[in-house]
C-alpha cells in the first residue's frame, strides 16, 4: 500500500463503506466491535495522509459505525504525515499480535 496510497486508502474506505451496511442491520454487532478494537490505531494511522474531504468523511462514518472509538478517529483530522505509528505505540500497531487479555504476543515478557 505505500507506494500507492491513495488507491489503497479508497480501497479500505471502500470496505468500511460496506461494514455500514452490516451496521445498520445489527449495530452493536460483536464481531465488528472486535474488528474496530483490533484496527482503529491502524485506520487512523492510514486516515491521517488522507486528503481534507476525505479525513471528514472517514471520521464522520467510523464515528458513526464504532462510536466507542470515536476519540481516536477524531485525531485522523489532527494528524499528517509525521503522525505515522504514533498511535498505538509503534508503526504497525495491530499487526496481528492482538491478544485477548492484553497480551502483546510478547510471550508475556
Amino acid at each position: 500500500m505505500a507506494e500507492k496510497a491513495p488507491e489503497g486508502r479508497t480501497s479500505i474506505a471502500e470496505g468500511l463503506e460496506g461494514l455500514k451496511k452490516v451496521w445498520s442491520n445489527k449495530p452493536g454487532n460483536f464481531l465488528m466491535q472486535l474488528f474496530f478494537t483490533a484496527k482503529a490505531d491502524e485506520i487512523v494511522n492510514i486516515f491521517s495522509e488522507a486528503y481534507p474531504d476525505e479525513k471528514a468523511r472517514m471520521v464522520n462514518l467510523l464515528s458513526q459505525i464504532d462510536p466507542a472509538n470515536s476519540s481516536k478517529y477524531q485525531k485522523i483530522n489532527t494528524m499528517g504525515s509525521s503522525g505515522i505509528g504514533s498511535i498505538g505505540g509503534g508503526s504497525n500497531s495491530g499487526g496481528g499480535n492482538f491478544m485477548p487479555g492484553g497480551n502483546t504476543g510478547t510471550g508475556g515478557k
